[in-house]
């Protein structure tokens, strides 16, 4: 059976989670630092560094964006058809015709400077024998990536996703919350915490336990799957995905392969 829920914001998911303990309030799914990839000794705790900041991966992100600053990015351009006065035309203006103007009006395709509005879908997940650190680097891929875009007039998006399966595939669960809408600025510090893996092992789990079925959250609750492009769909269609990124490395590659393709 599969199970698919969207959030449209961090705080609406960690409500979520919060909720669901009601059904498993057991604390050990985030009771190991190690796995987790952050000390935390109370599900208050896991709240409050979710709505605060995560110096550690700031750091990291913050100096990953500035080795990719340098990269020349393409201007947004919109090649929108706008209406425009020439000699011929759809419709004749007389009042421009009696003062000698041009007074046919006509739709022509323009190419001018505006806004374009992409979307990043970051996989945050990863297996249980995955490192926390590993994974750390899909997001501040998703994220160096959206603060170069918007600082080239882009309108940028982002989500944080997760497809997971139980063994045998009885219950599937695929599972994304927006921390990004292209009205708002980049705020780098609150997309790196709900980037995080210490976020997806501990909110993103606990959340897992509102659904039936699941049995009790830990370690076990689903082998992490790649997203497919029925998955991208149903989050939004046409977004760039962002997986199968394990370090720095890898990252800014990612980041480098992506402008090329915009810039195409």
């Amino acid at each position: 059976m599969r199970y698919t829920k969207g959030y449209d914001s961090v705080a609406e998911l960690v409500e979520a989670a919060t909720a669901a303990r009601q059904h498993d309030p057991d604390d050990g799914c985030f009771h190991s630092p190690h796995w987790v990839g952050r000390s935390f000794a109370t599900w208050e705790d896991v709240v409050a560094a979710a709505n605060g900041t995560w110096d550690e991966g700031v750091r990291q992100v913050e100096s990953m964006v500035e080795e990719l600053r340098g990269i020349e990015l393409p201007a947004p351009v919109s090649r929108r058809r706008r209406a425009v006065w020439a000699d011929e035309g759809d419709e004749f203006n007389h009042d421009r015709f009696r003062s000698g103007q041009e007074c046919w009006r006509a739709m022509r395709r323009q190419t001018y400077r505006a806004p374009q509005h992409v979307t990043i879908i970051a996989q945050v997940g990863g297996v249980a024998t995955v490192p926390a650190a590993a994974f750390l680097w899909r997001g501040a891929a998703a994220i160096a990536l959206a603060d170069l875009l918007e600082q080239a007039g882009y309108r940028v998006t982002v989500y944080a996703a997760n497809r997971a399966e139980k063994v045998g595939g009885r219950h599937e669960r695929l599972r994304w919350v927006r921390i990004k809408d292209g009205a708002d600025p980049v705020n780098l510090a609150g997309m790196v915490s709900a980037m995080a893996p210490w976020f997806y092992r501990s909110v993103f789990f606990q959340e897992h336990a509102s659904q039936r079925g699941i049995g009790r959250v830990g370690q076990s609750v689903g082998g992490t799957r790649p997203l497919t492009d029925a998955d991208v769909a149903a989050i939004e269609p046409g977004a760039i995905l962002i997986q199968d990124v394990r370090d720095r490395r890898s990252a800014v590659a990612k980041v480098r392969e992506v402008i090329e393709a915009l810039s195409q």
